[in-house]
């Protein structure tokens, strides 16, 4: 998990993103929540609770960016999203 994660973020530098503190927010935001939607892909155990708790420490705070009455990042955990959790090979 941790080499997906940290390539997600050498994919986002090379793309131009994370030019400032903003940035870094929505970074973490969207590279957590492409961790939280392949956790299937991963061999060890990955604590689903520390990955949405993580997602939602950096919405709040990409968020914070924004006027309150637009949220630009918002995630909300499903019932159904245990199928994220199947192991998968590719």
């Amino acid at each position: 998990m941790i080499a997906d994660h940290e390539m997600v973020h050498n994919l986002q530098v090379i793309s131009g993103k994370n030019k400032n503190k903003q940035d870094c927010f929505e970074g973490e935001w969207e590279t957590y929540t492409h961790n939280y939607y392949n956790q299937g892909f991963y061999l060890d155990y990955v604590s689903q609770s520390d990955l949405i708790t993580n997602i939602k420490y950096f919405e709040m705070n990409a968020n914070s960016y924004y006027p309150l009455d637009i949220p630009k990042f918002t995630f909300t955990s499903k019932w159904w999203h245990f199928i994220y959790r199947l192991p998968r090979k590719w």
